[in-house]
Formats: structure tokens, C-alpha cells, sequence
């Protein structure tokens, strides 16, 4: 789910709320080096390998996740690119209640402008 919000600093930002697909997301940092005309920047290839190992990896994920009906909720920015820091992502959870805990984000997001903060694991 698509959620688009304007918190009091007044730059847009849309948000990425619901069910964590992928065995985990690669960060995205190759475009804040500098370019390198002779070749792919160390981080563009490093970033390349990250994505290529989270997609060999949810092959296996993705299906266990199906059969032990456990989701994670994950919520994160997904425009402007520069927020990388602003990332949520809870304990697994059946899927009926990661249906609705994302629908509760939502909601939450839109109001507050970022996701409820998780409660303490202690």
C-alpha cells in the first residue's frame, strides 16, 4: 500500500506500508558517491551483489513464508530517496493480523506523517 503524507517540514514523502516480500531490502547508496568514469563505482557493484543475493534468497523466503503463514510489516520512504533511516519492520506475524497492522500503519502514517514507533522488545 502506497501512502503519500506531508509531515510539518512540508516536503512530500510517500511511504511503502505492507507485507515483507523479499528476504530483506538492500539499501540504496551508490548514488551518493561520486562518479567514476573508467568504470561501476565499488558501490554500484556492491549494491548489484546485495540485490542479486536478496532475490536468490527470497526464492527460499518466499515460500516459507507462505507455508508457516508468518509476515513481517514493514514500512519505509519510498520517495524522497535520501531518507534511508526512516525504516520500520515488526516480528513476524500471522497474516490475517499483518493485514491489519497494515492497515493501521496506514492510517497512522497519514495522520502522523512516519509509522508508530515499536514497542520495546524487553
Amino acid at each position: 500500500m502506497l501512502v503519500m503524507t506531508r509531515p510539518r517540514g512540508g516536503e512530500w514523502m510517500q511511504w511503502r506500508v505492507g507485507r515483507q516480500r523479499l528476504a530483506w531490502r538492500p539499501t540504496r547508496r551508490a548514488a551518493l558517491h561520486e562518479y567514476d568514469p573508467f568504470g561501476m563505482r565499488e558501490n554500484e557493484t556492491v549494491e548489484t551483489l546485495s540485490w542479486i543475493a536478496a532475490l536468490l534468497a527470497t526464492i527460499v523466503v518466499l515460500p516459507w513464508r507462505i507455508v508457516t503463514n508468518r509476515w513481517p510489516v514493514v514500512a519505509y520512504v519510498l520517495a524522497p530517496l535520501d531518507v534511508e533511516s526512516q525504516r520500520r519492520r515488526t516480528a513476524p506475524l500471522p497474516r490475517a493480523e499483518a493485514r491489519a497492522l497494515v492497515r493501521q500503519w496506514a492510517a497512522y502514517i497519514e495522520r502522523h506523517g512516519e509509522p508508530p514507533p515499536l514497542p520495546d522488545r524487553r
